[in-house]
C-alpha cells in the first residue's frame, strides 16, 4: 500500500467547532432575548408593552387582511415569544427561527417597508438584521451549546465518538 505523499498536520477541528458553537451561543442570547422581550410587550404587556388587546388595535394590525386583528396579533405575539424562548435555549432552533422571520417580514410589508431603509426614519433596517441572524440560526443550527445538542446527545453532553 502506497503512503499518503501529503504530510499530516494536526487539524484545529476542535477548536473551531467551539468558536463557533460560542459564537452561535452568542447570536441565540442576543436575538432570543430581543425576541421574549418584544413577544413579551405584545402578548403579556410585560415591560410596559401594549398587552395583546391593544395590539390588536394597533392600525398595521387591523389593515391585515382574511383573519379578524385579534388572530394576526395572537399569532405575532406569541409566535415573537415562543420564538424567542426557543432560539434563547436553543431549543428546536431551527422551527424557532420561524415564526419570528414571518413576523419580521410581516412587519417590513406593513409598517416598515413604506419608510424605506433608514431606521431612523421608521425603515426596515434593523428587521433586516433580525432576519439575518435568523437565517444564520436556520443554516446552523443551535450549535453544541443547546438544548437541542443535550437532547439529541451533541456536543458537550454527547456520549462516545463524535461525529467529524
Amino acid at each position: 500500500m502506497a503512503e499518503s505523499l501529503m504530510p499530516t498536520q494536526p487539524t484545529r477541528d476542535g477548536n473551531n467547532a467551539f468558536a463557533i458553537s460560542i459564537g452561535l451561543l452568542m447570536l441565540r442570547l442576543a436575538l432570543g432575548a430581543v425576541f421574549v422581550f418584544h413577544g413579551g410587550q405584545k402578548a403579556f404587556g410585560w415591560f410596559d408593552g401594549p398587552g395583546l388587546q391593544a395590539f390588536a388595535g394597533m392600525d398595521a394590525i387591523k389593515a391585515m387582511p382574511v383573519l379578524p386583528p385579534m388572530a394576526w396579533a395572537a399569532m405575532a405575539a406569541y409566535g415573537e415569544f415562543f420564538g424567542g424562548v426557543g432560539v434563547l435555549l436553543g431549543l428546536l432552533t431551527r422551527a424557532a427561527v420561524v415564526p419570528i422571520m414571518v413576523s419580521m417580514f410581516v412587519a417590513i410589508w406593513q409598517v416598515h417597508g413604506k419608510n424605506g431603509f433608514d431606521m431612523g426614519k421608521g425603515g426596515y433596517e434593523y428587521n433586516i438584521v433580525l432576519l439575518a441572524m435568523c437565517v444564520m440560526l436556520m443554516l446552523a443550527g443551535g450549535g453544541l451549546v443547546s438544548a437541542d445538542a443535550f437532547l439529541f446527545r451533541r456536543g458537550f453532553w454527547a456520549r462516545g465518538a463524535q461525529p467529524g
